[in-house]
């Protein structure tokens, strides 16, 4: 990708999306989309682009999903292994998934959920997607449990966090993808350039160009930099590469 950047803009990465926005982007060749599919409800699957697959904690159908990975975790796991193996190379990472405060599931149940899906990814050494709505300290606690030798890699979307949370996950390897607006605090922002991050739009009807413009103005980057080094950090985290 980085040969083919020569001498053209870098087209915007929406690093998490879903099926509204990815049909406006059909006809674009601005935009690379990662689209979020919730396992078992959203059909049929993606036929273009790319795609993470997920047990989310507030789909609809969350307590059933729950309920078989108690009877049956083998089965559960084949059956998403099979939708996975469908999407083929489309498939970039699993989630989203991770913890709300709103699901039904019990944090325990959550935590269970979460497991689950840390070693399928583990399995296929693809990343994991997060959404943390209340459990962000569940999250930590998970990281530090699991091994430090895991190529798994992490990140929270949706980061809405202060300069402090920020500054624990960034400790703990976790990346995030986020939409600046201007309640962004500064710190928050300062500390995302100096690493690694990723922008999105989620299921927010703003369009990818909008929240890549307002990335630029708050953090002082000038937009065509800020394309050519999103696009090229995606490069490398479809290649399984840390960019944190």
């Amino acid at each position: 990708m980085s040969d083919q950047l020569s001498g053209r803009l870098a087209p915007f990465v929406d690093f998490h999306t879903h099926k509204q926005q990815c049909e406006m982007y059909h006809s674009r060749e601005d935009v690379i989309a990662v689209r979020s599919v919730m396992y078992g409800v959203e059909q049929p699957l993606p036929t273009e682009g790319y795609v993470t697959v997920g047990i989310h904690p507030m789909q609809d159908d969350v307590s059933d999903v729950m309920k078989r990975l108690g009877k049956d975790s083998a089965t559960l796991k084949q059956e998403m292994l099979t939708v996975i193996a469908q999407l083929g190379a489309k498939c970039c990472g699993i989630g989203e998934c991770g913890w709300d405060r709103r699901s039904p599931l019990s944090w325990e149940d959550q935590d269970a959920l979460m497991k689950f899906q840390y070693d399928l990814a583990r399995e296929l050494h693809l990343p994991i997607i997060l959404h943390t709505v209340g459990g962000l300290h569940r999250l930590l606690s998970l990281k530090a449990r699991v091994p430090q030798d895991s190529a798994v890699r992490w990140y929270v979307h949706g980061f809405r966090g202060k300069p402090e949370l920020l500054e624990q996950l960034i400790r703990a390897g976790i990346g995030v993808s986020l939409s600046p607006s201007e309640h962004t605090p500064p710190e928050v922002l300062k500390k995302v350039k100096a690493t690694s991050f990723f922008l999105e739009t989620d299921d927010s009807v703003t369009p990818i160009e909008s929240v890549y413009a307002h990335a630029s103005r708050l953090m002082d980057m000038p937009l065509d930099a800020l394309r050519h080094r999103l696009c090229l950090d995606f490069q490398q985290f479809l290649r399984g590469d840390s960019v944190l």
